[in-house]
């Protein structure tokens, strides 16, 4: 009634799998590469409940199977991964399964899913349904309360997406590159979710199933590459990029959806924006001679709320307030100055925009300072190539010049090759020259050496490095 493992793999003439009703526990069943296997009906009274082990099912690479009618009485999963099978055309049971760890469905020909989970209420952590290139809609798992996280990925034949209708706690949700989805109806009630990617659907017309999310704990939201969305400014979205927290990717998609701004605009938000740099030049003017300051955070205060965000990659921003009196300030960064200090907003209710305001850094202290640091990356194996990681970095506030130097032993390792060409290279010693180290930069040379071989080094051997960065100007 009970066995460890079951393996049926590489059978070059199984067709019909059947049998194996008296085992109520397997451990593990892997059901792999079985060229002629056509259907699998079996296991019909295996349980996987306490006391015995949760088992875990794994049914990959069966070219030519098209039925699975199995697995009817299992209640409790660890795993279940179904992948590669390109004939596979439905799954049909898994009707008691109620627990299960994680399931991964992947590269099938499924067409659907024939409500094969219908009593399964709990998934401890993965859902991935992923590159079943015959499905056209889904509708499962409308049992399912709790799932740390959901992935919908590559079904490009999947029009609709639906299910799920009972499911309130969910981390996760990314559902992204399913190229015929045109509906998109589920999610209406999660509630603690911390991260939501909806991507790269170039027929969606609308994501009005997630209006009434509650996005109260989410800290990652990702709308892009949907060419038909327009309408973003709904409910959930609206409060969510006027929170505090706020971290939205929403870009490349229809007219009033291609950008935080614009949903910001929709949803009748006040809006501060500008732009923060380093006025390296002193002409008072961002240009091609300055430096964005990158995620920097920019705080604007009512008195009675703060609203933050940061910089971003080119230093502009944007903070979306409510009404009232509002203070705008940015965080400190050592050795600058930034003006004005802070600037003043005054909103009469909402959808008003205040533009332009712009912080302007100087240099406060002038000083030269660069750091080095070396990293393996790979581990050193007698006889073996290592490769290191050497990191120059200017600390200071004015660009630097010099030399960067790297001693090893040579008795354990031979010079290879680097990124960059040395100026100088003897047995334990190799120098680089580097020029015009800007403000904030950091900047890699890759090296490489040969590992002694036995009985010079065996293993366990402590390889000795030292780097040193010496600039021009002390």
């Amino acid at each position: 009634s009970s066995l460890n493992q079951l393996r049926i793999a590489f059978d070059e003439v199984l067709v019909d799998l059947s049998g194996f009703d008296h085992f109520t526990n397997i451990n593990f069943i892997d059901i792999n590469n079985n060229r002629q296997l056509t259907s699998i009906n079996a296991f019909q009274n295996l349980t996987g409940v306490p006391p015995f082990t949760t088992p875990s099912i794994q049914i990959d690479d069966n070219l030519v199977l098209t039925s699975l009618n199995a697995f009817q009485n299992v209640q409790v999963l660890s795993n279940l991964e179904i992948n590669g099978n390109p004939m596979l055309s439905s799954i049909n049971d898994f009707s008691n399964l109620i627990q299960v760890n994680r399931i991964r469905i992947y590269d099938n020909g499924l067409i659907s899913m024939n409500n094969a989970f219908s009593s399964l209420t709990t998934i401890n952590s993965l859902l991935t349904i992923g590159n079943n290139f015959s499905m056209t809609s889904f509708d499962d798992f409308n049992a399912l309360t709790s799932i740390q996280s959901i992935t919908f990925i590559n079904n490009n034949s999947l029009q609709s997406l639906t299910g799920f209708n009972n499911l309130i706690n969910v981390n996760s949700v990314n559902v992204s590159s399913n190229l015929a989805l045109t509906q998109f109806n589920t999610f209406q009630n999660i509630r603690p979710l911390q991260y939501l990617n909806i991507s790269n659907h170039p027929v969606l017309n609308d994501i009005n199933a997630v209006t009434n999310a509650d996005f109260t704990l989410l800290n990652s939201l990702r709308i892009v590459d949907n060419d038909l969305i327009s309408t973003c400014n709904l409910t959930s979205i609206c409060q969510y990029i006027n929170s505090n927290n706020a971290n939205a990717e929403i870009r490349d998609n229809a007219p009033g959806c291609n950008s935080p701004l614009e949903v910001a605009t929709g949803c009748n938000l006040n809006i501060i924006s500008g732009t923060a740099y380093y006025d390296l030049n002193g002409n008072n003017i961002f240009d091609s001679s300055d430096l964005p300051v990158q995620n920097i955070k920019i705080t604007s205060d009512n008195g009675t709320d703060t609203f933050t965000t940061y910089t971003r990659q080119n230093g502009s921003y944007d903070n979306f307030t409510d009404d009232g009196a509002i203070n705008t300030t940015i965080d400190a960064v050592s050795n600058f100055s930034f003006a004005p200090a802070s600037h003043s907003s005054n909103f009469s209710g909402v959808g008003n925009q205040d533009v332009h305001k712009n912080f302007e850094g100087s240099i406060s202290n002038a000083f030269n300072d660069v750091s080095v640091q070396i990293i393996p990356t790979n581990a050193a194996r007698p006889g073996f190539e290592a490769r290191y990681r050497l990191i120059l970095k200017n600390e200071g506030t004015q660009n630097s010049s010099g030399v960067v130097t790297v001693n090893y032993d040579a008795t354990k390792l031979t010079f290879n090759s680097s990124s960059v060409t040395a100026i100088n290279q003897t047995a334990g010693l190799i120098t680089f020259n580097y020029n015009n180290l800007n403000l904030f930069e950091t900047r890699i040379i890759q090296i490489q050496y040969d590992v002694a071989l036995p009985p010079t080094l065996i293993g366990g051997e402590i390889l000795d490095f030292n780097a040193q960065i010496t600039p021009s100007i002390t």
